[in-house]
Parts: structure tokens; C-alpha cells; sequence
């Protein structure tokens, strides 16, 4: 009978070893989360598009990042208006951009978790 051992690069290692990937792992998705997300660039085209014709909508209190956003939110949802979307970046590969009271939501394509929220202000 032979004994299992596991390797440093075994992400089912136990103890430091597993830890370790775990962590890497979990970092390596939030960079690559951050890469989904809106420029300051896109901030400020957003800013001039509205020309300060912005209030804080309440049902953006209610979202967060990585979890589905309401079914009643994505119902006022619409494409970004075309003048704002050629000014902004290209929309990064496996997400779409929808267009809500003055916000773009940044979600997964193909399904509602949200990514980022682009307002003309900070909102978090």
C-alpha cells in the first residue's frame, strides 16, 4: 500500500501548502475582476453626458457587487444611450453594460451578477 503525499502545487494540499493556492487563487479572481471594471476616464464622459442632472436612484443602495441584481432594477434597464457609449471604453469581453437613471451597471454576460457601477460620483 502506498502513502499519498501531496505536492506545494497541490491545491487540495493540506495545511500551509492548500492555504497558500487558496489565497493566490482568490487573489488572481478579484485582479481579474478589477480589469471588468469602469475608468475614471468613464466617470468623467458620464459626468459631462448628464451635466450634473443626477440624483443618487434608491434601488442603488440595494446592489452588490457579485450578486444578482434585482429583477425589478433590470426592468428599467436599457442600452446605453450611443452618444455615451462611443465615448466610453469598449465594453471588456464577457460582460454587458445597461443603462439605468443615470448609472451604467457593468453585469456578467449572460446572467445578473453585477460587476461595477459607473456613476458620475463615488457611490461606495
Amino acid at each position: 500500500m502506498t502513502q499519498h503525499t501531496c505536492s506545494p502545487e497541490d491545491p487540495h494540499a493540506p495545511g500551509p501548502a492548500g492555504r497558500l493556492y487558496s489565497q493566490l487563487r482568490r487573489c488572481t479572481l478579484e485582479d481579474g475582476l478589477r480589469l471588468l471594471h469602469f475608468s475614471h476616464s468613464d466617470r468623467r464622459h458620464l459626468g459631462l453626458y448628464l451635466r450634473d442632472q443626477y440624483r443618487t436612484p434608491a434601488w442603488l443602495s440595494r446592489l452588490a457587487l457579485r450578486r444578482a441584481v434585482p429583477l425589478s432594477v433590470l426592468k428599467r434597464a436599457r442600452p446605453v444611450p450611443a452618444r455615451l457609449a462611443l465615448a466610453l471604453a469598449p465594453t471588456p469581453q464577457g460582460t454587458r453594460d445597461l443603462y439605468i437613471e443615470g448609472c451604467i451597471l457593468r453585469i456578467v454576460a449572460g446572467s445578473q451578477a453585477l460587476v461595477d457601477v459607473l456613476t458620475p460620483r463615488a457611490c461606495r
